[in-house]
């Protein structure tokens, strides 16, 4: 089996996780890893491989195959940039760049080189979405919350930019339709940004959603509830379980549903990565932008006042 030669832009909290899990997969060569933090030596050391203060550096290398950039996020338009220069294929944690024009621009030079740019929208690849997304088949109502406690490290950007946008994603990917209107309120709190943001979506084909966010909990919740005719799902992203109410043939049956692949999601994902590198299945995750357009509307009526 030829391996893939990969590289890690950016070993913060979540670069470091890519790095794991790049140095455990048997069709993959890291051959190095890139951070200005005085710890990515340590870090290089532990998964055996090379350390680079400039990426520039690391990219003057001849043979990488695929790089995963985890940087903040006002470094994803510059540094995604250059990358794709060099042609490699990218795995970008998300959202693609701070405005939409950026990320088209990303994506449209993707496109002409004929690389992969794969956004970080890990609730994609969790057990819960994949199963639900077989079940449902024309959503009337969604309501996702998503909480969490104050991260000093995501620093740039609000809470819709940092946590709503995964569900943002996932429910563009769930309702096949246009936004027909957008309201959103929130408030700024401990950041220079909003940390609670609250949004109701309004569809073309009638389906709605709400969304409340806040990076100010104490502990972590992800839930999910979708409605559509005779049923009830509802999901729990970080325990992977769906709850379901269904009414046949005149009568309310629950149950729980079974999910069978309980692998780590951030591995399920760069495996995927890895899979599409190896057998050239080039593709740009255009989905990303539309839900960073959504997610920056949605922001700047929760900054308002």
């Amino acid at each position: 089996m030829k391996k893939i030669n990969v590289a890690v832009i950016g070993v913060g909290k979540l670069g470091r996780e890519h790095t794991r899990i790049y140095a455990q997969l048997p069709q993959v060569n890291l051959i190095g890893i890139c951070d200005k933090q005085t710890s990515v030596k340590k870090i290089a050391a532990k998964y055996h491989t090379r350390f680079y203060e400039d990426y520039l550096s690391l990219l003057s290398l001849s043979k990488i195959d695929a790089v995963s950039i985890a940087v903040p996020t006002h470094l994803h338009y510059s540094i995604t940039k250059e990358v794709l220069k060099k042609k490699v294929n990218i795995l970008l944690e998300k959202p693609i760049a701070l405005t939409s024009e950026e990320g088209s621009e990303l994506l449209d030079l993707a496109q002409q080189k004929n690389l992969i740019l794969q956004v970080g929208h890990i609730e994609r690849f969790n057990p819960v979405i994949k199963k639900v997304k077989a079940i449902i088949d024309k959503p009337l109502f969604i309501e996702c919350q998503r909480l969490g406690p104050y991260a000093p490290r995501v620093k740039d950007i609000g809470v819709v930019l940092d946590l709503m946008i995964h569900d943002l994603d996932i429910i563009l990917h769930l309702i096949n339709s246009e936004v027909e209107s957008v309201n959103a309120s929130g408030s700024k709190i401990l950041s220079n940004y909003e940390d609670i943001a609250f949004a109701c979506l309004k569809f073309k084909n009638g389906a709605m959603a709400n969304l409340s966010v806040s990076r100010l909990s104490d502990k972590k919740v992800r839930k999910i509830r979708i409605f559509q005719s005779n049923l009830y799902l509802s999901l729990d992203y970080l325990h992977s379980t769906i709850k379901k109410v269904q009414k046949i043939k005149g009568k309310i049956v629950r149950r729980k549903v079974k999910l069978k692949n309980k692998q780590e999601q951030l591995e399920t994902e760069i495996a995927s990565f890895i899979d599409d590198t190896r057998s050239k299945h080039i593709f740009q995750d255009y989905q990303a932008c539309e839900a960073l357009k959504l997610a920056l509307i949605i922001a700047k009526g929760a900054n308002k006042g």
